[in-house]
């Protein structure tokens, strides 16, 4: 792998490949202040445009369908670089509970809420439900958001941006 990311980054996700397939994977790498994504197996990357000056958490690929994509929004340090308690606060604390949601493979990302109440906005987890195999080939995985206010199961397809709380 020859690409570098710059700035502080808390995870990578990886596009889940079949055993043997040989061809350029995609992954994104959350950060403080974006998420960057690559198309080519890490070589090189890019900026998520909708991500910036947003604190990326957390990202997913759904495993039924890699050109699904999540990110969700976390804190950052009020000055980078210092690290205290009382500094560890997100600079947008409260507003939109969204997810960052792209069905191109992370080509595009737009906004799809998961909790309709407006308030802090802390991601915590993303997790897939794989749909059975017997009905893969009529719905996507589910996706379980653990977050400040509980926990939150959808689907957010292009015709469903809803979720339920299941907390």
């Amino acid at each position: 792998m020859e690409g570098h990311i710059t700035g502080e980054m808390f995870n990578i996700v990886v596009e889940p490949v079949n055993a043997g397939e040989d061809r350029d994977v995609s992954m994104v790498a959350s950060g403080e202040y974006c998420a960057q994504i690559s198309h080519d197996s890490g070589s090189t990357w890019g900026v998520v445009p909708i991500s910036v000056n947003r604190s990326i958490d957390h990202g997913l690929f759904d495993p039924a369908d890699t050109s699904r994509v999540f990110l969700g929004e976390g804190w950052r340090l009020k000055t980078p670089g210092q690290y205290t308690q009382r500094e560890a606060v997100h600079l947008n604390v409260n507003g939109s509970r969204e997810l960052l949601v792209s069905s191109d493979g992370g080509k595009t990302f737009t906004a799809a809420m998961y909790e309709r109440t407006n308030g802090f906005k802390q991601v915590y987890g993303l997790e897939a439900i794989p749909t059975p195999s017997s009905e893969a080939d009529v719905a996507p995985s589910s996706v379980l958001v653990g977050a400040h206010s509980g926990v939150y199961l959808g689907s957010w397809t292009t015709g469903d941006r809803s979720s339920r709380s299941i907390h």
